[in-house]
């Protein structure tokens, strides 16, 4: 997995890369994160645009975890109109889940 952690700027980039049999095909947003989708349908790839405000919706050590954080990862669980997201942010001293659920189809205005 490559990942890119802009400590500075508050951006959180993880991407586990496309198979053969597989391309980049569209985005979804929700807030600060943008999940990269790809022609098959799976979450290939999580961004974190606003950092701090995304751990403080978890946690109040938000700057604490800024500070420290040495690496960071998520997993998928998929389901038929919706994914699971875990993201597992790192530290020295510990490791700290927040996990996310998104819908995979639009909702009617």
């Amino acid at each position: 997995m490559n990942i890119s952690i802009d400590k500075k700027h508050g951006l959180l980039s993880m991407h586990k890369g496309f198979s053969s049999k597989e391309k980049f095909a569209s985005n979804i947003v929700v807030g600060d994160v943008v999940l990269d989708i790809s022609s098959a349908g799976r979450v290939r790839g999580v961004e974190i645009l606003d950092l701090k405000r995304f751990l403080e919706d978890f946690t109040l050590n938000a700057q604490e975890i800024l500070d420290n954080l040495t690496s960071a990862s998520f997993d998928v669980a998929e389901r038929s109109e919706s994914v699971l997201i875990t993201i597992t942010f790192t530290t020295e001293q510990e490791s700290f889940p927040a996990r996310l659920a998104v819908s995979l189809n639009p909702v009617a205005a």
